[in-house]
Parts: C-alpha cells; structure tokens; sequence
C-alpha cells in the first residue's frame, strides 16, 4: 500500500496567499507559464466545512502519489509536490501548453484547529481529498485576560 507523506508540526503558513500568487504572476510575466518547470503552480481547490471537519480536495492529475506531500499544523495546510513533464518524441513540437509541470505548492489557514491525529488524506483520479478532524471547542484552550 501506497501512503502519501503527511508532516505534523508548527504553523507551516506565514503570509497572505494572496500577496504570493500576485508576486508568482509578476515573475510569471518575465518567465512565461509555457516555459515547463519555470513556476510554482496551485492546483485547484475545493474546500467544504461539516460541523466536525474540513475536506480539501485538490485536482492534481498527473502527479505520481510519491510526489506528493502534506504538512499539518493545528492551524494550517501546505500541500506540495512536482508533476513531471512527459518527454516529447523526437521532433515533435508543442502547438499549445497549458498544462503546468513542475513544483507546485498551496498553503492554507484553517478556520477552526485541527485534530492533527485524526488527518486522513486518499488519492484517487487525479484528485487528493484530505479530511482534517476539527479539534473541539471544549478541547482549545482559553486564556483569561487579568486586570492589573
């Protein structure tokens, strides 16, 4: 059995995801997103809430289990890993290119803890669906503010 690497620890997430995509698109003008392996892609998301969990599913086709990694805080996701381009036959020439090869990355704040044991992640056409456990709202700590 195949399992995908999942790496427990701090808050991985530090920044607005949004300031990095826009810095990424800046370079990305420079170094066009056809050139292979020239950028960092995100791949697509879907995330949806239940009372009791968070499922991310991530549309990651073409990437080899192996290539794939997750690591988990009680308050963030990164999923990361590398599609490798396919190697085209002698002569053969590309006429469009819009499939992104390389390294890609997403970090993600959660909006409520984690339960980090609990984390499930399955891969299966193209698509990692991992499931994250919310830690419950008796078990977060809470800190009382005293008056001096």
């Amino acid at each position: 059995m195949d399992f995908i690497r999942i790496r427990f620890g701090d808050d991985f997430f530090t920044g607005d995801p949004e300031i990095h995509k826009s810095i990424a698109d800046m370079f990305r003008a420079a170094k066009p997103a056809y050139a292979p392996s020239q950028h960092i892609w995100r791949p697509h998301l879907d995330i949806y809430e239940t009372p009791s969990e968070i499922v991310i599913m991530a549309e990651i086709a073409g990437v080899k289990q192996e290539d794939i990694q997750l690591e988990v805080s009680s308050k963030s996701l990164k999923i990361f890993g590398k599609r490798l381009q396919k190697v085209l036959k002698k002569g053969a020439k590309y006429r469009l290119a819009e499939i992104s090869y390389g390294y890609f990355e997403r970090n993600l704040s959660m909006s409520s803890p984690i339960e980090m044991d609990t984390v499930i992640a399955t891969y299966t056409d193209g698509v990692l669906q991992i499931k994250l456990s919310k830690l419950p709202s008796d078990r977060c700590q809470k800190i009382m503010i005293k008056t001096t």
